[in-house]
């Protein structure tokens, strides 16, 4: 019976359309978010000044749930593509951020000393030592950070939109 049903959808262009629509917007949403995230982590775990700073910021962001700022996205950029994305990369963002600055944090600073005393370039210390340490949780970061973003694009299609698989959802649902 649920195969039928699958395969009914799979047939249905307006579904395939809703699919692809949604598609593009966590597409967009995540290709911002995760560069984004990424190159901030690195930056708050290079730096510890800013990252006391802005450690409680992103911890207080991160606690509060997302969704209760959806009616001030809706407000401030309408009910579209924009504010779906938007909507969509504020959820991806913050977890990427935290899992990269912890993948910064991981790395063993007695062993980039020791690099630079045997005379290692900075590039050579970011490619040899920085990225194979940090590949896990970075990995793991844009993993989480592709189910927010995900959730974020659907919540905001559930919410105030005329089309994606969000809004079909929320359909199905009444």
């Amino acid at each position: 019976p649920y195969t039928t049903l699958f395969r009914s959808f799979l047939h249905d262009p307006r579904f395939i359309a809703d699919l692809g629509l949604t598609g593009g917007e966590v597409a967009v949403a995540f290709l911002i978010a995760a560069p984004l995230a990424i190159s901030t982590g690195f930056l708050l775990g290079e730096r510890l000044h800013l990252a006391e700073t802005f450690n409680p910021v992103v911890h207080f962001i991160l606690a509060v749930p997302q969704s209760i700022f959806l009616p001030v996205f809706i407000l401030a950029f309408g009910i579209g593509f924009l504010e779906k994305v938007l909507f969509g990369i504020t959820h991806a963002y913050f977890v990427i951020l935290v899992n990269s600055f912890a993948a910064v944090r991981s790395i063993p600073r007695p062993l980039v000393a020791a690099a630079r005393v045997f005379g290692a370039t900075r590039a050579q210390i970011y490619t040899r030592i920085y990225l194979p340490a940090m590949l896990p949780l970075i990995l793991t970061g844009l993993r989480l950070g592709m189910i927010f973003c995900i959730i974020g694009v659907l919540l905001a299609e559930m919410y105030a939109s005329r089309r994606g698989i969000g809004r079909l959802i929320f359909t199905w649902g009444e």
